[in-house]
């Protein structure tokens, strides 16, 4: 167990973290409660002694008293590693759904991180969490980036166990004695990520018994590759996504999968890491509007849409019409032929009277 402490010490020694402020992910599971333990052994060691921690607890509130106890569970570990420990109970109307608790917790380990004005935010992510994401990914029908998977450091998050598998940490657990979490709804096959676990990656390990490996190698192809295509694109990046959006001028001089890349890259900047499908009708939408002095929107999500004109192509928050008009040349049209014409999500038939 020597070997995975010393592989957090040398992760931590890599990306300059010995002696930061550090927010944890903390569930109170496995993989959390063994990254937290971890780094409690590693406070003692010369060079880290200026650490600090802060163990964040995000409380789905899902299971009710189950939650609760399980909250407590990981105010008490924190405490018992001198560690500080911060939670937070999702609202009652939050979304039951993998992706809505998904965005609720990372926005609460933003705002603790921002709170202490911390260095690095930690999640425990694992190898085999890995091997998951990119089969999941495969699945929903991703491209070579989804292919990357997980990434070991994204912005100010980083993933000290990326590289270690789940049967490694479960031994490190027992080793030291831990009592970690074991959330009950992990084995609930409803969940897309528990079906691919429970069902699926079994199924496939009959084919080959090193199928997470495999997906794993997979996710190290996938980067390679798109390091390639990074070294190509990078030299007209700035040109093409600008300050406000996509510039169609340059936009316009790229050919149609770089275009879409693109895309698929400025619509991570708003965390929509969309499939191929959902890419491609942004990319349609774009070419349609790309010569049209007045423009037109498509809707992204509940509170956003993209906009496209011969001049810019961008994210904008939904607003009401009075204020969209502004936004489309003050809804000024050409009215030449009957058909239909389009102020942003507003569609105005023109037909024949007799």
């Amino acid at each position: 167990m020597a070997n995975l402490i010393e592989k957090v010490e040398d992760f931590l020694k890599e990306y300059d973290l010995c002696d930061k402020t550090l927010v944890v992910g903390f569930s109170g599971g496995y993989d959390s409660m063994c990254l937290l333990d971890i780094l409690s052994k590693i406070k003692n060691v010369e060079g880290f002694y200026n650490m600090k921690v802060i163990a964040a607890h995000f409380n789905h509130n899902w299971r009710g008293a189950e939650s609760l106890q399980e909250q407590e569970v990981c105010r008490l570990f924190a405490s018992s590693c001198g560690f500080e420990f911060v939670t937070k109970t999702a609202p009652h109307d939050l979304k039951k759904t993998e992706n809505d608790a998904r965005i609720a917790r990372y926005e609460f380990f933003e705002d603790i991180y921002d709170d202490y004005d911390a260095d690095a935010v930690l999640t425990a992510h694992n190898k085999d969490d890995n091997a998951e994401t990119v089969l999941y990914r495969a699945i929903k029908g991703t491209g070579l980036y989804g292919l990357k998977g997980i990434s070991v450091k994204r912005n100010y998050f980083y993933r000290p166990l990326l590289k270690v598998s789940r049967a490694e940490i479960l031994e490190y657990c027992d080793s030291y004695n831990l009592s970690p979490n074991n959330d009950s709804s992990n084995m609930n096959p409803e969940y897309n990520r528990n079906y691919l676990r429970l069902r699926i990656i079994p199924a496939l390990e009959k084919i080959n018994p090193s199928v997470k490996e495999a997906l794993n190698t997979l996710a190290e192809v996938a980067r390679s590759e798109d390091a390639i295509i990074e070294e190509y694109i990078s030299q007209f990046r700035d040109k093409v996504l600008v300050e406000d959006g996509i510039d169609v001028n340059n936009y316009k001089t790229i050919s149609a999968p770089v275009k879409m890349r693109f895309i698929h890259e400025y619509m991570r900047k708003f965390d929509l890491d969309y499939d191929f499908k959902r890419i491609k009708e942004l990319y349609d939408f774009i070419e349609s509007n790309i010569n049209k002095r007045n423009g037109s929107t498509i809707s992204l999500t509940n509170a956003r849409w993209l906009y496209a004109d011969e001049k810019i192509v961008e994210v904008i928050p939904k607003m009401p019409v009075t204020q969209l008009s502004e936004k489309l040349d003050e809804l000024e049209i050409t009215v030449s032929e009957v058909g239909e014409y389009h102020f942003g999500e507003i569609i105005v038939s023109i037909k024949e009277y007799k």
